[in-house]
């Protein structure tokens, strides 16, 4: 029964305001050590939602093992299916902020693939010429677009200044 350490009292401390839970009644420990009481059970499901990478960390140190299944896959013996990606998620801390970076990784490549092959369709559409006018006019526009925006600014800053000095001005 070791106490938490600064991170995770951070956590159990922003699942209690979330709960509204009086931290005054909850025991600076691993909430999953208290999994069988109706309240540890509604700490572990809310640290499973919304604080994923912890509550794999606290299950860790309960040693809370992956099944055979899910450690053959984490080293690659066996395909990963949905249910062993769940287990992975609940049971290994950082798996699933490597999930999310991966994600994000492979979202930003198809972006950036997508945007090539627009550019090349364009290149085509217009022709070499075309095609430089066309960039030469988009960044233009995002020049003027900027400009605007640095304009409106400026205009919302003096228009805040004179409301904060003349009380009649709308």
């Amino acid at each position: 029964m070791a106490s938490l350490d600064k991170d995770g009292l951070q956590t159990l401390l922003k699942i209690c305001n979330l709960l509204k839970i009086d931290p005054d009644t909850i025991q600076n420990r691993n909430p999953f050590e208290l999994a069988e009481s109706p309240i540890g059970k509604t700490i572990a499901m809310a640290a499973d939602s919304e604080f994923p990478g912890q509550a794999a960390k606290w299950r860790a140190e309960l040693e809370q093992g992956l099944s055979l299944n899910a450690a053959a896959a984490r080293e690659g013996l066996i395909p990963i299916t949905k249910g062993i990606n769940e287990e992975l998620k609940t049971h290994v801390p950082g798996y699933a902020d490597e999930l999310v970076k991966a994600q994000q990784l492979e979202e930003q490549q198809i972006l950036e693939q997508m945007t090539q092959e627009a550019d090349q369709l364009r290149r085509h559409n217009l022709g070499d010429r075309g095609y430089a006018a066309a960039v030469k006019e988009d960044e233009l526009q995002a020049k003027m677009q900027a400009e605007q925006a640095e304009q409106h600014k400026v205009i919302s800053r003096q228009v805040a200044a004179n409301r904060a000095t003349n009380p009649l001005y709308y």
